[in-house]
Order: structure tokens, then sequence, then C-alpha cells
């Protein structure tokens, strides 16, 4: 049989142009004499653990002298200089009995290899091998079609009859029978290797560089420790002084990693572009990334991104994001590189219920969604061997609200970095490796530890780097900087400084009195920030030195304060105050008064103080509130905000990226002195998982969703409320309503019609006066295959039933049942035909 493996043709490059079709005839031949001598043309076997084939150099090379250090094993909980440093964390997260109450550790997942391999790609053709079953493919949206949006695509099997010709097409999938199986590979372009040569050459390149990052999203350093043994375990060996790697390359694991913010955007925007998230929203103010007449203006803003940079400077580039949601919207769907791997993953929600923020393993074909991002990262870096490269690609794995699933990554990670790193062992070529987070694992909304708030503020970080490198960077310096870096305070803008200096390497020599140097620094948010390969991190530094808020700055400590102190401290109960205003008042700001409820105080769940060191105690300190409100039970915010004494608080108060003051207001303070304090809002976040019918509705309006508690379908006037009219058809209209048979799971139903369950349908099917009024018009269900309008399947009565919404069938007709809105996908529906909402 054929494999599933992604072949490789080093120095081949896809002409952008059309290029002539290889020999068809030659292929099945060559084809046939693969099956029938059982070997296959597999000149790089993806992400499979590479020993080192022999002691012996097989390049015969004269190494120059290696540079004599040596790495620090991974130690969860490493000697912190606490004495010597002024911005550490007492604590890193939950040790490991916390963990295990919170992140079930009996959990174990099936891995996803499968003896059946039914496809491949050889030389551009789509090869499958169904042993006789019947056999269909479909192909991929060309690359120049990559974006960070929802796709529009349109599932379509074709018949397999004979080898295909790919192309430009980088991937597709194949079915024999009801078994699924994607391929993707990774293909080269001329345009992009003559651009990067002819600028590196013009600047005289010493040596071909690669850095490239893995980021995961969601994952502590304690998370990390927790979930990848097998990653760690293999490391350590490997950089022990006897160790194979050791010789050759250098480790990093970076403690004191601070975010910038608690999600994606706030922290990878400081890391490529050098400033916060805040003024990108200021710089793009009046543009928005819907409208493609305004995308110039996006366009325009990533030419001051690392991706940019390094193009400019001579290098090959890459982005690749594994979600099927856009979590990086602010800076564009356009990610201006010159290879992108974004929609293999929307094509694969359609074909294998893959979704982002699901505790659900789900296996395409033999392997984890995640495993064919880095192997395309690995045929990127190989496929342009001899250029410079840099690569960036962002994986979802951990993002879901148990903090187990990250645990199917732990192979597939040991396997690339071993992977990676013994292919640039035998390369004249230099490599950094980063694999880090962008933040850490946000705890459960009940949890109230402070070890849960640390955890998503110090997420972890690796970096690797050949020692050949090391060298000309400044060798035994380099390494020391490195060293002393990774247990002091680290920001993004760090990061950004350090990629900046990397991507000059292999051309000069950058010093810390070098014009270009100070020039970086003067781009950044702070001209505190500095290449950590060549400068040490003050041991003075503070968070602000480095843009990081104090209430996300984890050697700030946040004390828990009881709730029956809390709940009567006049500074919390005006932030309180100021948190719900600021709810409401985004529902005006948005014109959302239609869709959104306004809400109400009901209790106070959490309240922590932090006290910062540079002011007196109780004269200027920090507050993190969590609360819970009257419209939904379920919801719970965390509110940030400060008090300061009046007299004082000029040069404090925060502003907006508009120059005005955040909310605030007035106080006394009576157990502390008779002055006036001020109470200002410095942010407010959405901790509950608030995913299904209220998100969606907010996606489909452009609204923010996290401040938005939406008010029931059941509850819309669809005759006076054009918005709620609108609205409702809106929702409809994404959904193929499938009815299934007695005892059958939404789940399996949809997967049968191609599709993925959207759970927050059942709560607009089972809106009586939506469904009601859109049946006698232009509603379509499908049953028994056979698409037809609602309106003719005589529905001749209604009930109530746990089990609806759905059909129960009369002798002249059916029932309409009518039941709960919180129905899932996995529910089974008894004694009748459920209706199925499934995304179009």
């Amino acid at each position: 049989s054929f494999s599933t493996l992604v072949y490789i043709y080093e120095e081949t490059f896809l002409e952008e142009t059309e290029e002539a079709q290889p020999n068809l005839i030659e292929l099945l031949r060559n084809s046939v004499n693969h099956t029938k001598t059982g070997e296959t043309e597999q000149p790089n076997t993806p992400l499979q653990n590479t020993e080192e084939p022999n002691k012996a150099d097989p390049l015969n090379r004269n190494h120059p002298q290696k540079l004599n250090i040596t790495s620090w094993p991974l130690v969860r909980y490493p000697e912190i200089p606490y004495k010597e440093a002024k911005c550490l964390p007492e604590k890193f997260g939950f040790d490991q009995s916390h963990a295990d109450r919170l992140f079930d550790p009996k959990r174990q997942f099936q891995g996803c290899e499968s003896t059946r391999n039914i496809a491949s790609i050889q030389d551009n053709y789509l090869v499958i091998d169904c042993q006789g079953e019947k056999s269909s493919y479909l192909f991929g949206p060309s690359p120049e079609k990559e974006l960070l949006d929802k796709l529009n695509y349109k599932v379509e099997w074709i018949e397999y009859e004979s080898p295909v010709f790919m192309g430009d097409k980088e991937f597709a999938f194949a079915k024999c029978g009801d078994y699924k199986e994607p391929v993707y590979a990774h293909k080269a372009l001329k345009s992009a290797s003559e651009r990067a040569e002819e600028i590196a050459e013009s600047k005289g390149r010493k040596k071909p560089l690669t850095v490239f990052l893995v980021m995961f999203d969601s994952v502590s350093r304690q998370h990390f420790f927790r979930n990848f043994p097998k990653t760690i375990e293999y490391l350590n060996s490997e950089f022990s002084e006897t160790g194979q790697l050791a010789k050759d390359f250098a480790m990093y694991d970076f403690v004191v990693n601070n975010v910038h913010g608690e999600n994606t955007e706030p922290n990878m925007v400081p890391m490529l572009y050098g400033y916060s998230d805040s003024r990108i929203v200021q710089l793009l103010k009046g543009f928005d990334v819907r409208k493609t007449k305004d995308w110039w203006k996006f366009r325009e803003l990533q030419k001051g991104s690392l991706f940019q940079f390094f193009k400019d400077m001579g290098y090959v580039t890459m982005f690749g994001y594994d979600t099927v949601m856009n979590l990086f919207g602010k800076t564009g769907k356009e990610i201006l590189t010159d290879h992108r791997a974004i929609n293999f993953w929307q094509v694969a929600k359609k074909l294998f219920s893959y979704e982002d923020y699901t505790s659900k393993q789900v296996c395409l074909g033999s392997h984890d969604p995640h495993y064919y991002m880095l192997d395309y990262a690995r045929q990127f870096m190989q496929n342009y061997e001899g250029h410079n490269r840099f690569g960036y690609v962002h994986l979802t794995t951990a993002h879901e609200p148990t903090g187990t699933l990250i645990r199917t990554a732990d192979k597939d990670v040991k396997n690339f970095i071993s992977n990676i790193l013994n292919y640039y062992k035998y390369k004249e070529e230099d490599v950094v490796l980063m694999v880090a987070s962008d933040h850490g694992k946000r705890l459960k909304e009940l949890d109230k530890a402070i070890e849960g708030y640390l955890e998503n503020q110090l997420p972890f970080h690796l970096l690797f780097a050949n020692k050949e490198l090391m060298e000309r960077l400044g060798g035994i310096e380099a390494d020391s900087n490195l060293k002393h870096n990774t247990k002091r305070l680290v920001s993004r803008l760090d990061w950004h400084m350090t990629f900046r200096h990397l991507a000059l390497s292999p051309y000069e020599e950058v010093t810390t009195n070098s014009s270009t140097y100070k020039d970086w620094k003067s781009l950044t948010d702070s001209e505190n920030a500095r290449s950590l390969f060549l400068e040490k991190v003050s041991n003075e530094r503070t968070c602000s030195d480095v843009g990081i808020q104090n209430y996300y700055c984890t050697c700030i400590n946040f004390v828990e304060t009881p709730l029956g102190e809390a709940e009567n401290h006049p500074g919390i109960i005006k932030l309180v105050g100021l948190g719900i205003g600021f709810l409401n008042n985004q529902i005006v700001k948005q014109n959302s008064e239609d869709i959104c409820q306004g809400v109400s105080f009901r209790k106070l769940v959490a309240a922590e103080t932090q006290y910062l060191e540079h002011y007196p105690v109780g004269k200027h300190f920090n507050f993190r509130v969590r609360i819970g409100i009257n419209e939904n039970h379920d919801a719970v915010f965390e509110l940030y905000g400060m008090i300061v004494k009046k007299n004082q608080g000029g040069s404090l108060l925060k502003k907006d990226s508009d120059g005005k003051l955040l909310p605030n207001v007035e106080t006394d303070f009576k157990s502390l002195s008779n002055e006036k304090y001020t109470v200002q809002l410095h942010k407010v976040l959405r901790v509950d998982s608030f995913k299904g019918l209220c998100e969606e509705m907010g996606r489909t309006l452009g609204i923010d969703r996290s401040t938005c508690i939406c008010k029931s379908p059941e509850t819309f006037d669809l005759i006076r409320n054009s918005v709620q009219k609108r609205l409702s058809s809106q929702m409809l209209s994404k959904l193929k309503v499938v009815v299934g048979e007695e005892n059958e799971q939404c789940k399996q139903v949809c997967a049968d019609n191609l599709k993925n369950c959207a759970e927050w349908g059942f709560s607009i099917l089972n809106a009586k006066n939506v469904l009601q009024r859109n049946w006698g018009t232009n509603l379509n269900v499908t049953i028994q295959g056979k698409e037809v309008p609602l309106k003719s399947l005589e529905i001749v009565d209604e009930q109530i039933s746990s089990n609806g919404p759905g059909l129960v069938k009369e002798n002249n007709g059916y029932v309409m049942a009518w039941g709960n809105s919180n129905l899932d996908c996995d529910q089974t529906h008894k004694n009748l035909k459920p209706l199925c909402p499934c995304s179009v």
C-alpha cells in the first residue's frame, strides 16, 4: 500500500506560473514498482525521532572547536535569585496535588495512529489506494486564499479514478468508505527563494540562519511540566553532559516570562511589533478588518512587524495558525508572509468535527490536529535548505477548559524538536528554535487561588541555539547573558529586540552601542527592552519598566481579602459599581440593546488586594475582584482597579487609547484617614466559558461577546423588533436542520451529512416563536437525505418533551416536541426524531 508520508523534493521549487505536469505513465510505472517491492520513497520521515545516524560526521567537515558551555537541566522548581533581583514571583502556580484536583490526572488519550495509510503525494500527484473500496478525494483552496477568517468552502467529494495532479494545492483529503485521511505538502516558491537569496547575497551573508517560533496557546510553565514528561525526559537526557545534542546545541528555560495581557493578542503583538495591542487599536481607529476596502491599512501596519523585517533582511517567511476562529484579528486577516498554513484546519472542521475550545480529542486520520502544523513547519525548514528562514506557528491544542488535551502533544513535540535539531546538526547552517506559549493556563472560574492567577501570567518558554551561532553572538558572554536572563523578569518587548538582533546576525555584529540597536529600542514601547543574547536584564527591573501593567505583574503579589471584609470595603464597593456601569455602558456604546441585557450585581465571588511597595501600605493599591450578576448565574466577571489618595492620583490614573481617563469615582476611606480617595476601574474580564449562542450572535452582529449577556431568542419580538427579526433569520441561515432517527445523537446525524453539530443551535430551534415564524416561509429541513420545507411535514400538534426539539410521528403527521435548549450534540433523543442543528 502507499504511504501517507509527504514526499519532499529538495532543491525543487513550485513555479508560480503554469508548470509542466510530470509524465503520468512514468508515475504509474514507478508507483507499481514501489508496491511490488514494498519500498516507499521516503527522504524525510515526518516527526519521527531521528537519532544520530552514526558517530562519525557523514559530511567529513572540519569543525571548529565547539563552545564549551553546558545547558541547565529542565527543573520544575529551579533555584531563584530572590536576594539579587527585585522583581521575581514568590510562587509559580499550582503544586501537583492542587493541580490534580483541577486537571484530571487519570485522563488518558488514545493515539491516533492507524494501520490504514491510504493516500500520498508523489511528484505533485495525489495517489490513493483503497484496496478495492470506493475512493474519493477533495483538494483545499489555493494557497493565496489563506486568511485568518471563516473559510467559505463547500465540501464536494470527487470520485477517484487515477492519480490527480495537484497544481499549487498543498493539501488534500482522501476517503475510502467512511475512513478519511489528509495529506499536507509544503511547496517551496521560486520567487520567495530568489528574493531571499538576492537580498542575502547583497548583504554578504556569512551562513544561512533559521529562526523559528512554535507558540502554544494557554500553557503555563507549570502546565508544561505537568503534561510534557516525554519531552522533558528527552531534553534532559540529550542536553546532559553525555547527551548527543549537547555537543552542538544549547538550551535555555526562561522561568519568569511575564505576560502583557490575559490572552493571545496582548502578548503576541508586543513580540511581533514591539508595542502594545492598545497602540494597534489607536493606529487602526476608523478601520474595520471585516471590510476589504480597509485592508490596505492592515497591510501597511504589518510593514512594522517581524515578518516584514525578516523578509527585508533576506529571509523566506512562514505563518501558521491551526484555529477555526480568528484570535489574532487586530492586525488583519492577511498575514503577509511567503507561506501561510491556516485553511487546512478550516476544511478539517467540516470533515472531522474539528473545533476550537473543545476538550474532545479529534483525530485527523492518523494524527492529532497539531501534528500537521509541526510537520508543515518541518517541511518549510527543510525545503528551503541553504536559505535564511523565519517562521511562526500558533497551536491551540491547550485552548480548552479541562486542561488535559494538551497531553496529546507531548510525543509530537518531543519528536519535532528531535527532528529539527538533528536535521541542523549535519548542516552548515545556524538555527534558533523557540518553543513557548503566548500565556499560561487560565484558571477555572470557581478556583480563586492566587496560584491560578500566576498560572496565567507565567507561560513556558524554551530556546535552542546551535553553539557555532552562540560563538559568533558573543560566546561565553552570550551564554552568560542568556542564563542570567532565564531567571529574571523578561517581557515580550525583550523578545522583539532579540529577534531583530538575530535577523541581522548572518551579516553583521550588533553591539549595545550601535546606532541600529539604539534605534530599535526607540521604536519599541520601552527603551528598557533588550536583546537577551546581548544584554543582561537589570536586577532592578520592574514590570512598569517594560510596559507590563501592575495587575499582570507576578512579582507584586495579590493577597486574598476575606469576603466579609471585602463586602464592606469602600474601595471594592465603588469598584464593583464602576464594573457594572462599564458593562451597561458597553451595551449603549455598541448599540446592542436589542440583543444584550442590562446587568445588575448579585454577589461578590472573590477579592484580592495588591499592595505596591513603592507606596505606603494602605495608601495606594490594586484590586482584583470577581463578581456574579443576577441576569446569568453562570457568568463571572473579573474587575481590576486601584485606589489612590486623590492628591496623589493625577499621574497614576490611567487613560484609554483616546487619552480619556478610565472610569473612576471619589470615595471616603475613613478607616485610613479623612482624606478623599479615587477608585479607578482598569479592566473587566469575562472568566467563565461563554461559548455558545451568545458568542455566535455577538460574532454575527460584530459586538464584544464577552461583555454581552444575551437575551434568549424565546423572548424576541419578531413583529416589532427588526433587529431581533433579522438576527433570528441570520442565525437560522447558519444552520442546516437535519431530522434524525429515534435514539440517535445529533453529533452522528450531522456527521452523516458531512457537517458539524452546532450546540448553540438547539437554543434557536427550541425558540418556538423563531421556528414557527420561519417554517411557514423559507425553513427547509433534511429528512432521510432529502431537503423539504418544514411545513410540508404536516405538523398536527405540539407538546413539551425533555428531549426536544424534535418530531413525534403520529398516524396523520407529526407532533412538534418543544424541549430543552441546553441539549448537547452527544445526547440521545428518545422516542422522537430530533431536529439537529448542523453548521453550514
